[in-house]
């Protein structure tokens, strides 16, 4: 299956490799992060996630899956 990770983030690729997918793609996406204010960080995460992987799904061959995240808010 080809899998598309949709981020250049190094933590997202040590992540993967820790549930033992080793083969993947990494096409990082350009997508835009500004959202309106006042949404609930839940949303937040399925807006952004839901464009990033949109922004990568022409890359992907037919039955093959990507994966997007939005990064966490910095602490404090």
């Amino acid at each position: 299956m080809d899998i598309i990770l949709a981020s250049g983030s190094p933590r997202r690729k040590q992540l993967l490799a820790q549930m033992g997918i080793e083969t993947f793609r990494v096409i990082s996406s350009d997508a835009d992060e500004t959202v309106e204010p006042g949404l609930s960080p839940a949303r937040i995460v399925e807006i952004l996630s839901a464009r990033k992987a949109e922004a990568v799904a022409d890359h992907a061959k037919p039955g093959g899956a990507g994966l997007a995240a939005r990064p966490p808010a910095p602490a404090g």
